[in-house]
């Protein structure tokens, strides 16, 4: 991508897939096999399913979705197990980490938010990957009850920060999110791994 030359105020991150990323699969791979669940079964389970879809909308929380997995798959007294290992493959990306502390430290620049996630976001921010004092405001999609790519999530998280939309960088690793925050202005990112950081330093280099 070249490099835009612009004032930036701000800088928007999706959480799964972006700063948080599956680096060893094979806990997740472990579950599907001992409940013979295929490739991408627990994923699907989380993410995807009826209540997956719920928890991230905020309609049930995220220990009332586990509840309900362990009940589909006959594993009722194995949920702290289970919801253990699941997470057990997946890291924060260090060096997006260290540079946004940079970007904190040394610049004006607004950062935040957006993600499409049940209610355990802010306390594993805080808590498990020590992350949360990085961000001026989350925005989840389980307080908001909406989901990316919904335009309201982003103009609320924009409205939240009184940050422009031509001013403004979000980072998502899903194409119809990314084309979303372009349709209203903002500067848009497709995350690559091996690439985004690259960009984002080219952008913005404190």
């Amino acid at each position: 991508m070249e490099v835009i030359e612009a004032n930036i105020d701000a800088i928007i991150f999706d959480v799964g897939g972006v700063l948080l990323r599956t680096t060893d699969p094979e806990p997740r791979a472990q579950i599907n096999r001992d409940f013979d669940l295929g490739e991408n079964g627990i994923e699907s389970l989380v993410f995807s399913s009826p209540d997956g879809q719920r928890a991230q909308l905020g309609q049930i929380t995220e220990l009332q979705l586990w509840q309900g997995i362990c009940k589909q798959l006959g594993a009722g007294n194995q949920l702290d197990d289970l919801r253990s290992k699941f997470w057990a493959g997946d890291t924060i990306d260090a060096e997006i980490t260290q540079w946004l502390e940079l970007v904190r430290e040394k610049t004006d620049i607004k950062t935040a938010i957006i993600s499409n996630y049940a209610d355990n976001l802010v306390p594993d921010l805080t808590d498990r990957y020590k992350i949360r004092h990085l961000f001026q405001h989350i925005t989840v999609s389980c307080s908001e009850g909406i989901l990316k790519p919904e335009h309201q999530i982003y103009t609320d998280t924009l409205a939240a920060i009184d940050a422009t939309p031509s001013r403004s960088v979000f980072i998502d690793d899903t194409r119809e999110n990314v084309d979303a925050a372009e349709a209203l202005g903002l500067i848009a990112f497709h995350f690559r791994a091996d690439s985004t950081l690259a960009d984002l330093k080219g952008l913005i280099n404190p």
